[in-house]
């Protein structure tokens, strides 16, 4: 894999990422994620807006970007099921494994394998997509993954195929930009770049204007966390 060789945007394939799923709320989500990153400093913030199906009154909408000391987890897609079993709160899923993992790797299993026993119930037409940045070895990584329903199961699905402790280099996030959701060409864009100033890169390019003209610019307050190497 070499996605993080190449300059410029980069088309990832098979994989449909995006927040454009209808909710349990009588509305869109529409969220915008980004995260940017040099030598130093890590960056990743979101903004979110809800509209409502009948009224499209818009307002911000949820927490989408989640840290300990060296990860951060940024979520799109659905985070709250509702289901005659009950109600399933994936924020409380995601905050709960940060707690229980430190390291890049585990985390990224512990999601695919809370995540995953939720989306064992069938709950199709539904998904949640995870971006997991961290800091392995005074280095930056990024991996990115989907969890959807399959047949009494759950699916996991990455453009990237699958991260291990052998190939993980192929994954280094220093020098790039990533972006993902609404508003973005085809819904994401990699970039390899000289990054400066990542926190005030990825505040300018999430509050910029998106493509739907009913949503001039995604609105609302940045949420976004930071890890420095110093």
């Amino acid at each position: 894999m070499t996605v993080f060789n190449s300059i410029g945007d980069y088309a990832i394939q098979g994989i449909t990422f995006g927040d454009s799923t209808k909710m349990l709320m009588k509305g869109t989500i529409m969220t915008r994620v980004c995260a940017a990153a040099n030598d130093n400093i890590l960056c990743v913030g979101s903004d979110t807006l809800y509209i409502h199906d009948k009224t499209r009154a818009s307002s911000c909408y949820g927490k989408k970007v989640f840290s300990n000391n060296n990860i951060i987890v940024a979520v799109l897609g659905t985070l709250d099921l509702q289901s005659s079993i009950g109600d399933f709160h994936i924020q409380k899923v995601v905050e709960k494994c940060l707690k229980m993992n430190s390291d890049f790797l585990s985390l990224i299993d512990s999601l695919k394998k809370e995540v995953g026993q939720i989306y064992c119930h069938n709950f199709f037409h539904y998904f949640t997509q995870f971006a997991v940045f961290g800091l392995v070895n005074e280095k930056f990584y990024i991996y990115y993954f989907q969890i959807s329903s399959g047949l009494n199961s759950y699916e996991c699905s990455s453009p990237f195929g699958n991260i291990y402790d052998a190939n993980k280099e192929n994954f280094k996030f220093n020098h790039h930009m990533l972006t993902l959701g609404q508003g973005v060409y085809n819904n994401y864009a990699i970039i390899q770049g000289h990054y400066e100033n990542p926190v005030d890169e990825v505040k300018c390019n999430i509050h910029s204007a998106i493509s739907d003209k009913e949503l001039q610019t995604v609105g609302g307050k940045c949420q976004y966390q930071v890890i420095s190497r110093r």
